[in-house]
């Protein structure tokens, strides 16, 4: 696996059995997890930046912590059979964009972030789903502090036989007034034997807020293959060009310097 840009390699810090720790990498970083990790611990200190590429496999939990104007863009690439936990604390003034790839079947995964006065927690996910693949996906933003701001985007191509399930939830609590966040869920069925399951939701205890979500499920209509198919395209290709059309445009919006290539 290869990433665009000048990410660099090097072991993450044992602490113990079974668990990891990265603090304030300098440059971007590249790896994938230890066989044998399964808590990490990513901290950015007060006013750090930087951005982490991690491949993840098996049972991993992983806990950021983003001091006072920290900024860190975490791009996380789930293998198959992959059961992951984030749990992200996003003190004041920070900035935390968790872009997430989740290709194959036996994926279990939720990302839960809390996020505290002026500070950002922003989320791509990109899901694809194929044969008899499941994917079960939950992500929360918790804002607990004064003007807060993030958008969550789950964008998923689905299959064959796959079935995925996908819940965001966007929480404000009695102290979020000035928080500012929306929630976007769009899937394209391919196969009429795709199952999907998209479950926006919203949970607001404060009165001065902005928030939204909506959640789209569609099927291809045949007459997207036929036009391409009638122009010597074979319906293969055509189901790849669409499945790549959705794809390029997931990253086209997220920035190519995230973006991992097999």
């Amino acid at each position: 696996m290869t990433y665009v840009g000048d990410c660099i390699e090097g072991p993450l810090t044992p602490t113990g059995s079974n668990t990891y720790t990265l603090q304030n990498p300098l440059q971007p970083y590249l790896e994938r997890i230890p066989e044998d990790c399964r808590e990490l611990t990513i901290t950015f200190n007060k006013a750090q930046k930087g951005q982490v590429h991690l491949t993840l496999h098996g049972e991993v939990s992983i806990e950021v912590t983003l001091e006072e104007g920290a900024e860190l863009e975490l791009v996380l690439s789930l293998e198959e059979g992959t059961v992951m936990q984030v749990q992200s604390s996003v003190l004041d003034h920070a900035k935390l964009h968790t872009c997430i790839h989740s290709e194959g079947g036996g994926i279990e995964a939720t990302v839960r972030s809390r996020v505290k006065t002026q500070a950002t927690s922003d989320l791509d996910w990109l899901l694809l789903g194929s044969k008899k693949n499941t994917q079960k996906i939950i992500a929360e933003n918790l804002f607990e502090g004064r003007d807060g701001r993030g958008q969550m985007r789950m964008v998923g191509v689905v299959e064959d036989q796959a079935k995925i399930s996908c819940k965001g939830t966007i929480l404000i609590a009695q102290q979020g007034n000035g928080t500012d966040s929306y929630l976007t869920q769009e899937v394209l069925m391919l196969d009429p034997s795709a199952k999907v399951d998209a479950v926006p939701g919203l949970e607001i205890k404060a009165d001065d807020v902005k928030a939204s979500h909506s959640a789209t499920v569609r099927r291809i209509h045949p007459e997207d293959l036929f036009y391409l198919t009638s122009r010597g395209v074979s319906l293969e290709d055509a189901r790849e060009m669409v499945r790549q059309g959705v794809m390029e445009g997931f990253w086209a919006q997220v920035g190519e310097e995230l973006r991992y290539r097999k």
